[in-house]
This record gives C-alpha cells, sequence and structure tokens, in this order.
C-alpha cells in the first residue's frame, strides 16, 4: 500500500514541472551533503578543501563587496602592491561567485559563504547536466544518473579542495542546453538564457569561458549543417543578439584583460606545456578516490602527479556510458556534444603527446595552434 501510494504522489508530482524541478534539486542537495560530509556539520567552522588556495578565494567574496560597499570598482584594490594598488583582472577572482556571495555576507562570515558555494556549485553542476540531457531528449531517469555522474565526478571533488573559480561548470550544460534550444526553437527567452550561461560561466573562470566558446561553436557549426533551423533569419538574429549581449556585458573586464595580455603580463602563468594532460592519466585511478588509493598501482605508470589538479581520470563506469550513448545516440545535438567531448579530449592533451611521464615535443597536436 504505501509503494502504491508513493508511486501514486509521484505520479501527480510528474504532472507539474515545477515540482519535479524541486524534487531533483533536494534529491542532488541531499546527495551532496552525503557526498561531501562532514562538509555541512562544519559549515560555520572549518573550509572545505585542503586549506590552500580556499582561503584566497574566501578572501575574494570579502573583497568584493567590501569594494562595492565603499564605493571602489572591484577589479583594482590598494590592498595588494601597496601603494600602487594589484589590478584583480589577472587574479583568479571568480566574479560571478563574488557575486553570488554579495547577498550571503550581509548575514554570514565569508568562510561560511564560501562552504556554502561550494555546496551550491555541486547542486548547479548537476542541474546543470540534468537540463542538458533533457533538451537532447534523454529520459528523466537517464538526465538524472548523467547530472550525478558530471558533478560528483573527479574533476569536480578535485578542484572542490580549494579552486572556487572551477567549481562553476554548471554553465557549461547550461549554456550548450539554451544554445540548442536557440537553434532548435529560435526565441529571444532562449537566447538570452544562452548569452546569460555564457557571461556567467566566463565571470567565474577565464577558462570555463574558453571551454564554452570552444563547445558552443562546434555545436553551432555541427548543427548549421544538420538543421535548416540554424540557418533561418530568426535564429541568426537571436544568436548574434546573445553575442552582442554577451560581449557587451563582459566588455568591462576583458579590456583590463587583453590590456594586461599585450603586455605580457600573463606569460608563463599556468604554462600548457607543464600542465597538459598525459595520455596514461586517463586510466590511472586516482588516489584522491577511495579506491584508487587501493587500486591506483595495479596499473603500471610512472606518473609524477598532482593528484588534486593533473588527474584525468573519468572513471571507467562513465566512460563505458558514454561509448553506449555514443552508438545509441539518435538525434543531431547528441553527436555535436560528442564532438565536443573528442575535441576537449584532444585539447586537453595541450601542445605535445604526453605519454606516461615522458613529453614528446616532436609529436604535436592541436594545442599548439591556439597557444
Amino acid at each position: 500500500m504505501e509503494f502504491r501510494r508513493a508511486q501514486q504522489v509521484w505520479g501527480a508530482v510528474r504532472k507539474r514541472p515545477v515540482l519535479v524541478g524541486m524534487a531533483i534539486t533536494v534529491a542532488y542537495l541531499l546527495i551532496a551533503v552525503v557526498l561531501t560530509w562532514p562538509l555541512t556539520a562544519r559549515l560555520t567552522t572549518h573550509l572545505s578543501g585542503d586549506m590552500g588556495d580556499g582561503w584566497m578565494f574566501t578572501w575574494n567574496l570579502w573583497i568584493f563587496r567590501h569594494a562595492l560597499l565603499h564605493g571602489h570598482w572591484p577589479t583594482v584594490t590598494p590592498m595588494l602592491f601597496y601603494p600602487e594598488g594589484g589590478n584583480l583582472l589577472v587574479h583568479s577572482m571568480s566574479w560571478a561567485s563574488c557575486l553570488l556571495a554579495f547577498p550571503l555576507l550581509s548575514f554570514m562570515q565569508p568562510l561560511t559563504a564560501y562552504n556554502v558555494l561550494v555546496l551550491f556549485y555541486y547542486v548547479h553542476a548537476a542541474i546543470g547536466m540534468y537540463v542538458l540531457a533533457r533538451m537532447v531528449k534523454a529520459s528523466r531517469g537517464a538526465s538524472f544518473f548523467g547530472g550525478f555522474l558530471f558533478s560528483f565526478s573527479l574533476f569536480h571533488y578535485a578542484h572542490g579542495l580549494g579552486h572556487l573559480n572551477l567549481m562553476g561548470i554548471g554553465w557549461l550544460p547550461l549554456f550548450l542546453a539554451f544554445l540548442i534550444r536557440t537553434i532548435e526553437d529560435p526565441t529571444w527567452k532562449s537566447a538570452l538564457r544562452a548569452s546569460g550561461s555564457f557571461v556567467a560561466a566566463t565571470l567565474t573562470s577565464w577558462y570555463l569561458g574558453a571551454m564554452a566558446l570552444e563547445a558552443g561553436l562546434i555545436v553551432w557549426i555541427w548543427l548549421l549543417v544538420r538543421s535548416k533551423n540554424a540557418r533561418t533569419k530568426a535564429c541568426v538574429l537571436r544568436l548574434v543578439g546573445a553575442a552582442v549581449v554577451a560581449v557587451l556585458l563582459l566588455t568591462p573586464f576583458l579590456w583590463g584583460l587583453i590590456h594586461d595580455l599585450g603586455r605580457g603580463a600573463l606569460l608563463g602563468s599556468h604554462n600548457p606545456w607543464n600542465h597538459g594532460a598525459d595520455l596514461v592519466a586517463f586510466v590511472v585511478p586516482s588516489r584522491l578516490l577511495f579506491l584508487g588509493k587501493h587500486f591506483s598501482h595495479l596499473i603500471p605508470h610512472h606518473l609524477a602527479v598532482n593528484w588534486a589538479e593533473d588527474t584525468a581520470f573519468a572513471g571507467f563506469v562513465a566512460v563505458a556510458l558514454a561509448l553506449v550513448g555514443f552508438v545509441s545516440r539518435r538525434r543531431s545535438a547528441l553527436t555535436g556534444l560528442f564532438i565536443v567531448g573528442g575535441a576537449g579530449f584532444v585539447l586537453s592533451l595541450g601542445p605535445a603527446l604526453r605519454l606516461d611521464g615522458t613529453l614528446h615535443r616532436s609529436f604535436e597536436l592541436p594545442f599548439l595552434f591556439l597557444y
């Protein structure tokens, strides 16, 4: 009787999209609480992560609000490199995260706000992938599981140790979902949502902005070839409008960044020759994983990696499911997303092949042409 009653309740909920969204959000939140435990229990007393870069991002949240409340533009601060001041445009600020934390800091400490954002980004990323999966006609169950795999992946956990700017990966699937929606059913609402998601991704991290741009271009070109809607005047007009809005919103930040790039101020930072993914790392479980610390030695390797930042292990189950999805794909948009994944994989290898700890500079890769 209780099972039948539960079925009836869920049947009623499924007929109301808002209730479905709320149920999915609560489910992801509960999963995030369990898988990040004891973060929730220590929300106000301990900083999430490995006590490294997390403190810098906590300061970022505070200085952003402090600057605005005192009438200062937050891209420059006199609190660094006094008396000249520091340019925060070339600093890992994560502007979108700072904006999200702004109201939180009116009633909680920066440390607590940081921890809340970490939990939020786990839920946000899961919902983002759920939305994208539903956009390409996946079932609710498959979409929910896809969101789970995406958000609670090793990449997210690794950067959850202290890189708040890279926690906001949920903006990427949301951007692609709204872009696909704009192409398939051109409306200003979906176009502005795509633009907003792209801006949010870029202002969360310049890395995420670059990823969104690359992925968006691939999906658009693919659908331009495969779909008549992508070539209609209504679609082109709305995509151009979305691009213009994004450029206008990002210009205040891009202008200063481009100025510093022109002076060579950022050259050498995170050199891709040193940070390209090792091909072997994709099949070696990270020591950050509960089982990985016991089984990573079973696969012979000579990786000298920072297990938090340099690992590339996606998980055998996730890769197997992706291959099944590739074989059984039915929509053009889904094929475009697989092309995005393939391009991302190739670009992640850096400018030259790195194999089992050895960089082969003579084996040049496509990233070299972007560097």
